[in-house]
């Protein structure tokens, strides 16, 4: 991501005289893409994403850099009995998923894949 010696614009986050330190930040300078994700993901909309992580619950997909949601293991498959995500699909693999749910406020995204066959 970054270098020793890269150039970059940051946001200074606090500063702090006595101490002689200061914490920048990089992402504050974009737009936060939970502002308007429901234009762009609207709920019973099908998109592709990318597998980030499995939990014994479900698949963590990502659909862009800051916003990820959760399949649940039970929204995986119509037919199938899924035990574990793993024996589903892999940890980087592209899967299809249908916006279920979004609660904006504590940032949590509800996907399914079964929806989209």
């Amino acid at each position: 991501f970054l270098s020793i010696g890269d150039s970059v614009e940051a946001e200074i986050l606090t500063l702090d005289r006595e101490e002689r330190r200061m914490s920048l930040g990089i992402k504050q300078l974009t737009k936060d893409p939970w502002l308007d994700l429901l234009t762009k993901y609207p709920l019973q909309s099908k998109h592709f994403g990318t597998v980030r992580n499995f939990t014994n619950f479900g698949i963590f997909v990502e659909l862009e850099e800051g916003v990820d949601g959760l399949v649940h293991i039970s929204d995986l498959s119509w037919t199938k009995k899924v035990k574990h995500p793993s024996e589903f699909i892999n940890v980087g693999d592209k899967m299809e998923v249908m916006v279920l749910e979004a609660d904006l406020e504590n940032r949590k995204l509800s996907l399914g894949h079964k929806q989209t066959l």
